[in-house]
Formats: C-alpha cells, structure tokens, sequence
C-alpha cells in the first residue's frame, strides 16, 4: 500500500471510528432516562393502587393479576430495552477494539511487530487505544459482573411480585370473596411458568449476545501485525 492510499485509509477509519465513539456515548447515556422510566412506571402504580384501594377490593382479582401480570410485564420491558442498549454498545466496543489495531498496524508496523499482545506492548502509545485500555482494565469482566446483576435483581422481583399476588390470591379465597377459586389457581399457575420461561430466555439471549461480542474481542486481543 502506497503512502498515499494508507493516508486515506487511515483517515477513512478514524471517522468511521470517531462516529462510532460519539454513538457509544449516546447509547451509555441513554440508560440513565430508561432507569428514571423503570422507577417511575412502578411508583405510579403503587401510588394508583394505593388510592384506588378501596375501589379494587370490590374486584378483588384485579390486585393478582396487577402482582401476577402486568408488574413484571413492566420489568421485562424495562429488561428488554435495557438489553438493546448492553448488547449494541458491546458490539459497538468489539469492532472498535479491531479499528484500533487496525490503525496501530498502519501507522506503527515497524515498531509494534516486535510485541506479541497487548500486555506486552505499551498501549499508551498506540495512536488511539481507549477500547484497549477498558479491555485490559477489564471492561468485559465488568460488563458480565453487570449483567448477573440485573439478572438477579429482575429475578427477585419476579419473585417478589408474584409472591404478593399470591398471597392476595390466598386472603381473598379464605376470605371467601365471590370469585372463581379455578380461574385465581390458574391465574397463578401461569403466572409462575410465563415468567420463569421469560426470564431464562429472555436472559440467555443477551448473554450469548454479549458472549459473541467478547469473544470477538478476544479474537483481535493480539496487536494485528499486517
């Protein structure tokens, strides 16, 4: 490749890798509002099921089937924009990762051929090297420490949520409320099956979304050399 034609690669990927950073950017600070909204929808049906108590209780099935279906239906929303912006910003942070060895190759191949990865080889001087940076500080650990964490937190609240359905589902039939005691059972019983099956497919699709990106990453870990 002739100087010529490597200065306008070069430059041809540093714009390709600038808008992908600004989009990067973007996306972490879309995460923000999207946790406002989770909290928010949830206080607001609180408050409502608060103030409207004494109206529900002459529809008692009503109170499960808000704890049973229509909170975690709020939750797994919450989880599967959640998951859009984790997935693409892991993406986006492998095929960065490749932009940057691919402008360290062109610019210093002479100087980096002698190393092998980049733990051996001063990644603070490599032109542009942020995603190598966050790689070796252990971005991706993170990333995985972050999704476990909203895995079991949705979990708990699953589990939480349906648990006060059913126990409203119990303190009314004992109460002896005018209700199907068939239709509460199997308001339960589906229940408890829809949101496990959501919840393992649900999080085993991001996680082998963002296993996929990782491994990518790690594919490229060494310095490219061409």
């Amino acid at each position: 490749m002739d100087t010529e034609t490597k200065k306008l690669f070069i430059n041809a990927v540093l714009e390709e890798y600038k808008s992908l950073r600004a989009e990067i950017t973007k996306i972490v600070d879309r995460q923000y509002p999207i946790l406002y909204w989770g909290i928010s929808s949830i206080a607001i049906i609180i408050a409502a099921l608060i103030n409207s108590w004494h109206n529900l209780v002459n529809v008692p099935i009503i109170i499960p089937f808000l704890f049973l279906y229509i909170l975690p239906c709020l939750l797994t929303a919450y989880v599967v924009t959640w998951s859009h912006i984790i997935i693409k910003m892991t993406k986006l942070g492998s095929y960065l990762f490749l932009l940057e060895n691919k402008i360290a190759g062109l610019i210093m191949d002479k100087d980096f051929q002698k190393h092998t990865t980049i733990y051996e080889y001063d990644i603070y001087s490599i032109p542009i090297a942020w995603e190598h940076i966050i790689w070796r500080a252990g971005s991706h650990e993170f990333i995985i420490r972050t999704f476990n964490t909203i895995k079991w937190a949705i979990a708990g609240c699953y589990i939480f949520s349906n648990l006060l359905g059913t126990i409203f589902s119990v303190i009314f039939l004992w109460k002896g409320v005018n209700e199907p005691t068939k239709y509460i059972f199997l308001l339960l019983g589906i229940a408890y099956i829809l949101w496990i099956l959501v919840w393992r497919i649900l999080f085993g699709f991001i996680f082998n979304e963002i296993e996929k990106a990782i491994n990518e990453k790690k594919k490229y870990e060494y310095l490219s050399k061409s």
